[in-house]
């Protein structure tokens, strides 16, 4: 709705930072294309992106909003919110919120953040603090793990991204789950960062089946853009 409003929105300086569509397709795995999708169906990531696009598509239609909207700026609108949204607490309902600046922190290992953030429900304020001293220059880390705590597969579903060190292991695949994700091209595999990011995943999928994946020469590029969330459900 906002996003439809344009320059006349009270968020309209705010909307128009965001990452663009465009912005979203090279990198995130809700906004892949069919084939990204095709040739790593056997991701769990992969899995969890269609079958949210099938609910979101349901409840599109389920409250009306067909012939109201165009389905793929509604689901645009859906990709922003899931990758940016905090959860927090007011009263007793849990309810998620965009929180304007707040929400171009980036995260890193439990070890290396330095701040949390907070709803102060007396002050209707949301707060983040520090939580030890901060260098100049040096970057401000929250984390996204604060409503859940989340294995790779899941954070590159709501981030577009995997965090390196994570300690909380992604399921292993079986052996011919993991010979079918082997067989993709290595040039396939580098076409695009969305590409790179479910090779990478694979990588990690599969260390049990001991399959040689093209991900592995992949998981320096991969480290080097980690943890950024594309700043051009919940935390």
């Amino acid at each position: 709705e906002e996003f439809a409003k344009g320059t006349s929105s009270l968020w309209a300086f705010y909307l128009q930072q965001l990452p663009k569509s465009e912005d979203y397709e090279k990198f995130h795995p809700l906004m892949a294309n069919r084939h990204d999708l095709e040739l790593y169906k056997d991701l769990p990531t992969v899995k969890s992106v269609e079958n949210r696009r099938r609910w979101v598509r349901e409840r599109f239609k389920a409250l009306g909003l067909d012939g109201h909207f165009d389905f793929v700026d509604f689901w645009y609108a859906y990709v922003t919110y899931i990758s940016r949204a905090y959860g927090i607490t007011v009263g007793k309902t849990w309810v998620p919120a965009v929180v304007p600046l707040a929400d171009y922190g980036n995260t890193a290992l439990r070890q290396n953040i330095n701040a949390r953030w907070a709803y102060d429900e007396d002050a209707q304020a949301f707060k983040v603090m520090s939580t030890r001293a901060v260098a100049a220059g040096e970057e401000v880390l929250e984390s996204y793990m604060v409503s859940s705590q989340k294995d790779n597969a899941q954070v590159a579903f709501m981030f577009g991204f995997v965090l390196p060190g994570n300690p909380i292991s992604v399921k292993q695949l079986t052996s011919m789950e993991c010979s079918r994700l082997s067989s993709v091209p290595q040039d396939e595999a580098r076409a695009s960062p969305v590409r790179k990011l479910f090779a990478s995943l694979a990588e990690q999928h599969c260390v049990a089946a001991g399959t040689a994946l093209p991900a592995t020469v992949l998981s320096r590029e991969r480290e080097r853009d980690a943890s950024h969330r594309g700043d051009s459900s919940s935390h």
